[in-house]
């Protein structure tokens, strides 16, 4: 019934066609369903009318050339040729409509099936093909365009590869999205669904017919905020009809379409409103309550599999898309990507001979990268353990970063380099020492299998570093080994030095290898386009401090967020565009520091996903900001040769965001709030690289002891190197009780290095205040003995002065009594006087 009315609907020139049409569907469709539903595995399931419209708007595709436009007529010989054509043209749409949402597996089963039902010229996968109905044969995807050389002078970021799996995809988006129907694109994450969608929608459809506009979901996306942004973009038409500009065509690409999350009832609010457009071409005005019809649009979906904070999405708004599936890259297409891009790079750069190394670099980096997928495996406790070939990707862009004159032809150094990039992108986000040691184990077998050298030969000194801060205030900076750890520390300790003479909140740091070791990984993710590190480690272990000091050596300045009492969303968005401003419209490298403890909302982190994710956040700027923007990059446009309209000027913006703006998150991995937030917002694994500060080693607890402890006057040496190595043995015997306490009572106790911390200084204030008590006590002591000795001095004195006085004494004393006797004398004398008167 469904084909018998869309046969109604096929233009006049192709009626004549209907019975083949009709005898094609009867042989093949009903028995390709049947198929499908046995044998099949798609990423997303799909419902049986679905896959219906599906086929019918692929041939649909075919079918639009054949409308006159007016005035025009259909030439006879493509008439002519239509009868031959009509046939091939079902084979495609079928296969595609019917296995395009389904993996390489899947697709290959069905090959095999349609192989089996009809004979074609070819001996490829059908997927593999296209039919050209001017030519009137098939061909192989790369036969369709032109190949262009791979520029090695282009950013790493911006290097696009033409492969037959991104070319078929490409095509068939256009063709879909011509007809104004909705593209929704399904694959794993780091299968380029959004690269070839965004590249398609820029640079491959027509500019003048066609607009795109970008949203980004995450979990916290509402339907007002996306009824928002569309509806800003949208002019008036008429009353009641809104659209693109008159003579556009809208293209609304729609990137991680099932991170919504599901309210109580299941529904997705954001998916809900596009799907009250889909059924009903228009949504209500939310301040008049009137109907607002949108025209001239069509959606063009990404998402990955349901699972891992992805959500299932209703079939009732599944229906409206064509699904193609973007399945993992086959490891010969993987081989084919980076290898053009390496051997562009090594014949620009390098001698000769350095080219034999591309072959053995690709085939060791992807046996990494599956052992990797295949070992490593997320856990609750190693959530973050995810790979996808942007991993992949880093491992190449990291070789390219190098500077060409000092790797010379050193295959060796060369090696070592492939070394250094695969554990700074694998080995350094591993939590624990048994997931360490296998690492290194992979990688010394590698360099055994695929260099056919042997670990020691061709990596003297352990660890490997590589970094561009080893000559300070050099322009350019050159990425190159660091031989030297003394020179290392040194230079270390001078930037420090320089950091803190010109900052108000000067840093007291230790610089231990392992310290130099993160302010490395972080300095080489900073020099790269579109670098974001994601730091994971408890509190005190160095974070922070050690993103400010590779910033300053970067010459990057570090901004970050102060919460104060009644920080808000309204604050947070004015930090953020002040941000996004400096990186995009004055484009200053820009280091942009945040930590968990300033999650005051979660929507923080909903902007944070979006500007990791694209650049942006949806509707922060307002028009005097978009003027402002328009005026800084116009040069820039004008420069590269990119038409000056607003959304490409907009677009060269966010380009330019992501290349000097660096986001730096400091995380802690403790508790489920972490795990909920990586699921919830998958591009802080994404595009972030991962960085696992552990537990401090024992050399830098005695590092800091010894700072510490500096000033600190002790009797000797010994007793300092005591109490210090004491401190060590404390903190390694607190986190080794811990261990057993949660094995053995499965409750958890974190010994952190603010705990080491907190030790040294309470050591020092415990020191001090004993100190003073004691001294306190001496001095009274002491004062009290002074005060003794000096009263039996005086006490002697007098004694000698009485021993003198003693004959005066006894003299006087005798005096006395004589002149007693005369008194008592004269006084009986007076007595009688005075009795006679």
């Amino acid at each position: 019934a469904m084909v018998k009315s869309w046969l109604q609907t096929v233009p006049a020139v192709v009626e004549p066609f209907k019975p083949q049409l009709q005898a094609l569907f009867d042989a093949l469709f009903d028995e390709s369903i049947d198929f499908h539903k046995r044998n099949l595995k798609e990423y997303v399931r799909t419902v049986e009318p679905n896959l219906w419209r599906s086929v019918l708007n692929i041939i649909d595709g075919f079918f639009t050339e054949y409308v006159p436009q007016e005035g025009e007529v259909i030439e006879k010989e493509r008439l002519d040729a239509l009868k031959s054509n009509i046939e091939p043209i079902f084979i495609f749409a079928l296969s595609w409509g019917i296995a395009g949402a389904c993996d390489w597996e899947s697709r290959a089963k069905f090959d095999v099936w349609i192989k089996g039902k009809k004979s074609l010229p070819f001996t490829s996968m059908v997927f593999e093909q296209l039919y050209d109905v001017t030519e009137m044969k098939w061909k192989g995807w790369l036969d369709t365009v032109t190949i262009l050389p791979v520029d090695a002078k282009k950013q790493f970021s911006d290097l696009v590869v033409q492969t037959p799996d991104s070319i078929g995809y490409a095509f068939m988006m256009q063709h879909i999205m011509c007809q104004l129907k909705h593209v929704l694109c399904i694959g794993p994450t780091g299968t380029s669904k959004t690269s070839t969608i965004k590249q398609k929608l820029m640079t491959g459809m027509d500019a003048a017919v066609y607009a795109p506009v970008f949203l980004t979901f995450s979990a916290q996306t509402g339907a007002n905020q996306t009824q928002d942004i569309l509806d800003a973009k949208m002019d008036k038409r008429r009353k009641g009809v809104y659209g693109p500009p008159m003579g556009k065509r809208f293209t609304i690409f729609v990137d991680d379409m099932n991170m919504p999350l599901r309210e109580v009832y299941f529904a997705q609010p954001p998916i809900e409103i596009l799907r009250q457009w889909m059924d009903h071409q228009g949504w209500y005005d939310r301040k008049i309550h009137q109907k607002s019809t949108i025209i001239d649009v069509c959606f063009i979906g990404a998402m990955g599999p349901p699972g891992g904070g992805r959500q299932p999405v209703t079939n009732r708004f599944l229906r409206h898309f064509n699904h193609l599936a973007f399945p993992e890259l086959s490891d010969n297409s993987m081989k084919l990507i980076f290898s053009k891009i390496l051997t562009a790079h090594m014949d620009m750069f390098f001698p000769p001979q350095m080219k034999a190394m591309v072959d053995p670099l690709c085939e060791a980096s992807l046996k990494v990268y599956h052992k990797c997928l295949e070992e490593l495996l997320p856990t609750p406790a190693k959530s973050h353990y995810t790979f996808n070939l942007r991993d992949l990707a880093k491992i190449f862009q990291g070789i390219m970063m190098a500077d060409a004159k000092k790797l010379g032809d050193d295959s060796l150094l060369l090696m070592r380099l492939w070394a250094h990039e695969c554990t700074r992108i694998f080995r350094d986000r591993l939590t624990d020492d048994p997931d360490r040691k296998w690492f290194d184990a992979l990688l010394k077998q590698l360099f055994t299998e695929v260099f056919k050298k042997q670990w020691d030969v061709a990596v003297p000194q352990e660890p490997v570093m590589f970094g561009d801060y080893m000559i300070p205030g050099a322009d350019p900076m050159l990425y190159a080994e660091v031989t030297d750890p003394a020179a290392c520390r040194k230079v270390m300790e001078a930037v420090l030095d320089e950091y803190n003479s010109q900052t108000n909140k000067p840093m007291k740091l230790v610089m231990f290898m392992d310290a130099i070791g993160h302010v490395s990984r972080i300095s080489r993710i900073l020099r790269q386009p579109k670098g974001n590190a994601l730091l994971l480690g408890v509190g005190g272990s160095g974070r922070q401090s050690m993103t400010r000091v590779a910033s300053f050596a970067a010459n990057m300045e570090c901004i970050s967020i102060e919460i104060a009492k009644g920080y808000g969303k309204f604050e947070w968005r004015e930090d953020v565009k002040k941000v996004l401003l400096r990186a995009g419209k004055e484009g200053k490298p820009t280091v942009f520091l945040f930590t968990d403890s300033q999650i005051v909302l979660e929507s923080f982190l909903e902007d944070i996903n979006g500007v990791l994710n694209s650049g942006e956040v949806p509707n922060i700027f307002d028009m005097a900001d978009h003027d402002q923007i328009a005026m800084a990059v116009r040069p820039l446009c004008t420069a590269e040769g990119i038409p000056l309209t607003k959304q490409n000027m907009y677009e060269r913006f966010l380009q330019r965001v992501q290349s000097n703006l660096h986001i730096v998150l400091a995380f802690s991995p403790v508790g489920d709030a972490f795990q909920g937030r990586l699921r919830n917002f998958p591009s802080l694994v994404t595009c972030c690289t991962i960085d696992w500060f552990s537990e401090w080693p024992a050399e830098a607890l005695r590092g800091v002891a010894h700072e510490t402890f500096a000033d600190i006057e002790f009797p000797d040496d010994s007793t300092k190197d005591g109490i210090v190595s004491m401190c060590g043995d404390i903190h390694k015997g607190v986190e080794a009780a811990s261990i057993r306490y949660k094995d053995e009572l499965r409750r958890f106790n974190y010994v952190t290095p603010t705990s080491y911390l907190e030790l040294l200084s309470t050591f020092r204030k415990v020191l001090q205040e004993k100190r003073d008590e004691i001294g306190t006590a001496k001095m009274r002591l002491s004062v009290g003995l002074d005060k003794l000795d000096s009263t039996e001095k005086d006490v002697a004195i007098m004694k000698v002065e009485l021993t003198d006085l003693k004959p005066i004494l006894e003299k006087t004393a005798i005096e006395v009594d004589e002149l007693m006797v005369k008194i008592e004398k004269d006084k009986a004398s007076a007595d009688e006087t005075k009795a006679v008167g």
